[in-house]
């Protein structure tokens, strides 16, 4: 899959813009939803709900929603447990796990 210079594929890319259209688009087109960033040495490697939980306004938090609910209704039985892998993953800097968490994404979110 392509990236950009910030280790991104379009999907990461969308989600770090809160583009939810963009976002759909890019999910309907087949993205790989646990993809992570690959920005090179040293740094972070964060998945959707990371790149989401990084800012607060309404088209992430509808970002978040359409994600979320996708994984939850997915005809995929693994769908729930994706989810919650993808909420309880910590951000990863070069090998130490830091308290990056994105479960705090999802509650502002359904708030």
């Amino acid at each position: 899959e392509a990236r950009c210079h910030l280790g991104r594929t379009p999907f990461l890319a969308a989600c770090a813009a809160g583009q939810p259209r963009a976002l759909e688009a890019i999910v309907s087109a087949g993205a790989n939803l646990f993809a992570e960033e690959d920005g090179g040495p040293g740094a972070l490697s964060r998945n959707a709900f990371h790149l989401l939980e990084a800012s607060s306004t309404e088209r992430h938090a509808a970002c978040v929603r359409w994600l979320a609910r996708l994984l939850l209704t997915s005809e995929d039985q693994e769908g729930p447990f994706r989810l919650v892998a993808l909420l309880e993953a910590p951000a990863e800097v070069a090998g130490a796990k830091p308290p990056t968490c994105t479960r705090r994404a999802i509650a502002r979110a359904l708030q």
